[in-house]
């Protein structure tokens, strides 16, 4: 059984955000939280996630490889990043304002972050809740830690 159900992970959380921008909850005010963008925040990193362990899943058989992740702390940075590249991006009425710049901006800080973050997941293939430093899978860039 796997550790974690990557369905209802959450990656990060608007206290989390606040660390970024301390007025985040006067941005969302008229949405009650930043919900809206930090679910498509986690569907992108999902589809990124996706892409990067598409080749470990094939070769474990796995129903679901992001359940093999061990913890989502790593992911906590590049999902506030994105989270407030897309909530800017929504506040934004032209390329040139203030959101726009600041979308721009948490794109890079999360573009900056995503392989770090890469580097920190754990992933314990045979499930057993021990994560076994040397057992490694090496993803063009990225190596992650395998369990044994």
């Amino acid at each position: 059984m796997a550790i974690n159900d990557w369905s209802d992970g959450v990656l990060c959380v608007d206290s989390d955000l606040e660390e970024y921008e301390s007025n985040i909850q006067e941005w969302v005010s008229n949405f009650g939280s930043c919900e809206k963008w930090r679910i498509k925040a986690k569907d992108e990193i999902e589809q990124r996630l996706r892409h990067g362990l598409r080749q470990i899943e094939i070769d474990t058989d796995e129903d679901d490889v992001l359940d093999l992740i061990s913890s989502y702390d790593p992911l906590k940075n590049p999902a506030c990043f994105m989270t407030l590249h897309l909530l800017c991006n929504d506040l934004s009425t032209n390329s040139a304002d203030h959101w726009a710049t600041k979308s721009e901006m948490y794109y890079r800080k999360f573009q900056d972050s995503w392989p770090i973050a890469l580097g920190l997941i754990h992933l314990d293939i045979d499930e057993s809740g021990t994560i076994e430093d040397d057992e490694k899978y090496n993803v063009p860039g990225v190596t992650f830690v395998r369990g044994n």
